[in-house]
C-alpha cells in the first residue's frame, strides 16, 4: 500500500492504492490549535455523495481529518466489472485505508450510509476505534429473514441489466447541482454543488456523475434488525450520534433500541435536513459538539 499526497481533485487531496487494486482518495484536512496530538479521525460519507461532504467540517474539526471517497464514488476507483457493491465490502476497505495511513487507532465518523458503515467497523474492531460519531445514521437497513428471497430475486435482476444502467448528462453544471438538490432528501445549491464538486466528470455532451451506476443496484442481501443489535452491543467505543430534525429520524423512536445498545452513546438532535453538516446556516452547532466529543477523551 502506498499514500501519494497531492491527489487529482484537490490541493489537499492524497491518493491511497490499496493491496486489493482499488485506488482511494481523499481530502486531508491537517490539526492545529486544541486538535493538535489528537489522534486523527478517518471520515466516510453516505450513498451517492463523496469525502466533499465534509467541506465545513473538516477545516474547522479538531485534530487531522481523513475524508475518503468509498469505492465507486467522488474520484475513486469502481469496484471491478461483475462484482456487487455489498455495503459490508466498505469494512474491510475502512482497515485497508486505515493501514495505508498508518493509523493504528484513529476516531471513525460518517454520515447517513457512512454511519452505518462505521457501526460495524466500530462493533468488530474495538481496540482501533477510539471515538465514533455518527451522523444521521446508526447502523443500516434490514429486512426480515423471510424477505431474503425476494431481497436477493431482485439484486440478481439488477445484476443482468446491470450494464445497460446509463447515469444522466447535464448540458450544465447548474443542472447537475439542481439535480443533485433532490437526491436522498433535500438540500440547498450549496451542499449540491459542494457534492459536484468530486461527483462529476466531463463528456462531450457536458457533464455526467463519477459515481458507478451499479451503486443504485439492490442489495444482495440485507441484515436482520437481530443481527444489526448484536454489533450496535459489541460497540465499547464512546459514541456521538447526531441527528437533524428535519432529517431520516427527527424522531427517534424506531431507533430507540438501537440507541440503547450502545453503551456509551450521547444522542443530540440539532435543526437541519439530512445534510445538516453540509449547510452554511446549521453546520456550526455540529461542528461544536463533535469538537467538544473529541476533546473529551482527553480529560
Amino acid at each position: 500500500m502506498s499514500i501519494r499526497q497531492n491527489g487529482p481533485c484537490q490541493p489537499n487531496a492524497f491518493t491511497l492504492e490499496l493491496a486489493n487494486g482499488l485506488t482511494i482518495q481523499g481530502k486531508h484536512w491537517p490539526a492545529s490549535g486544541e486538535g493538535e496530538g489528537l489522534l486523527p479521525t478517518l471520515a466516510l460519507h453516505g450513498w451517492l455523495d463523496n469525502c466533499a461532504t465534509y467541506n465545513l467540517l473538516g477545516p474547522a474539526l479538531h485534530g487531522d481529518i481523513y475524508a475518503v471517497d468509498l469505492a465507486g464514488h467522488g474520484c475513486s476507483s469502481h469496484r471491478p466489472l461483475g462484482v456487487r457493491y455489498h455495503l459490508l465490502d466498505n469494512v474491510d476497505d475502512v482497515f485497508a485505508i486505515a493501514d495505508a495511513l498508518q493509523f493504528e487507532q484513529f476516531n471513525l465518523m460518517g454520515h447517513s450510509m457512512g454511519a452505518g458503515i462505521s457501526t460495524y467497523a466500530a462493533a468488530i474492531a474495538p481496540e482501533r476505534i477510539n471515538r465514533l460519531i455518527l451522523i444521521e445514521g446508526i447502523g443500516t437497513h434490514t429486512s426480515p429473514a423471510e424477505q431474503g428471497p425476494d431481497v436477493l430475486a431482485n439484486a440478481v435482476k439488477d445484476m443482468r441489466r446491470a450494464h445497460r444502467i446509463n447515469m444522466p448528462v447535464y448540458g450544465a453544471l447548474a443542472d447537475a447541482v439542481n439535480a443533485r438538490k433532490g437526491v436522498v432528501g433535500a438540500i440547498s445549491a450549496d451542499a449540491a454543488t459542494h457534492l459536484c464538486e468530486r461527483g462529476l466528470v466531463d463528456v462531450p455532451d457536458g457533464v455526467t456523475w463519477s459515481s458507478d451506476p451499479r451503486l443504485k443496484m439492490g442489495s444482495a442481501i440485507r441484515l436482520t434488525e437481530d443481527m444489526v443489535m448484536a454489533y450496535l452491543k459489541k460497540i465499547s467505543a464512546p459514541t456521538l450520534l447526531v441527528g437533524a430534525e428535519q432529517g431520516f429520524f427527527p424522531s427517534i423512536g424506531p431507533l430507540k433500541l438501537r440507541v440503547e445498545a450502545v453503551a456509551d452513546l450521547s444522542l443530540l438532535t440539532l435543526p437541519g435536513n439530512h445534510h445538516l453538516h453540509l449547510e452554511e446556516d446549521t453546520c456550526s452547532p455540529v461542528i461544536s459538539a463533535i469538537n467538544e466529543f473529541l476533546l473529551r477523551e482527553e480529560q
